[in-house]
């Protein structure tokens, strides 16, 4: 990904309103790979932090103190991506004051849009990832309204100080980040009805999934 393309990114980024922090890149040692799973299998993957067992190679914030790296103003985008580099650092966006994530599956994704009101569906942002999991957008969830997720569903929240790689990033070998579908509003949609739409998928998948075990055996 070209540093033009990560500077442009950045700079819409926080000119929404949305922070973030450089994040780290996968030009890591080459002796030092994790393998990451995707469609096609395991792919190896390094990454800067020099982790031999990076739990999210080239997806997490470059730095350790990242809290106070926010970056929210056009000047300091240009600082960290206007600058000539064979190394520009990836984007990483900032959870829980301007918005929150939801992680899941494609397919779980791919079926709540089916179950949300028409005037909702179309205005939800979604980034996809190389690992095949959709990060839906919505309005924070305040600290009086925490989600109530049902033990056993893979739909995983990501709010106050946690991190969700932006596109254009790179994975390496794995690919980038990319957009499903951009914010189209101003204001995000609310959480409560994305969630509940992403626990209703999740639900009928299970049920689907374990229909079709039960008819294998008979």
């Amino acid at each position: 990904m070209t540093r033009r393309a990560l500077l442009r990114a950045a700079l819409t980024y926080v000119e929404a309103g949305w922070p973030i922090v450089p994040g780290a890149t996968p030009y890591g040692s080459s002796r030092r790979r994790t393998k990451v799973q995707c469609a096609a299998g395991p792919v190896p993957v390094a990454c800067s932090c020099g982790q031999a067992d990076c739990w999210s190679p080239a997806a997490h914030p470059r730095d350790e103190d990242c809290p106070r790296q926010v970056i929210t103003d056009p000047a300091e985008v240009w600082a960290q991506w206007g600058i000539e580099s064979a190394r520009v650092p990836n984007i990483v966006l900032v959870c829980g004051s301007a918005f929150d994530a939801w992680s899941v599956p494609h397919a779980v994704g791919s079926r709540a849009l089916d179950l949300l009101p028409d005037e909702i569906a179309p205005f939800v942002p979604i980034a996809t990832t190389p690992t095949g999991r959709w990060h839906l957008f919505t309005s924070p969830a305040t600290l009086n309204q925490t989600p109530r997720i049902p033990p056993g569903l893979d739909v995983v929240h990501l709010g106050a100080g946690q991190y969700v790689p932006a596109p254009p990033s790179s994975r390496g070998a794995l690919g980038h980040d990319t957009w499903l579908a951009e914010q189209r509003r101003r204001r995000l949609p609310a959480w409560p009805p994305v969630v509940a739409a992403l626990i209703r998928a999740t639900e009928l998948l299970q049920r689907r999934e374990l229909l079709r075990q039960r008819a294998a055996k008979r």
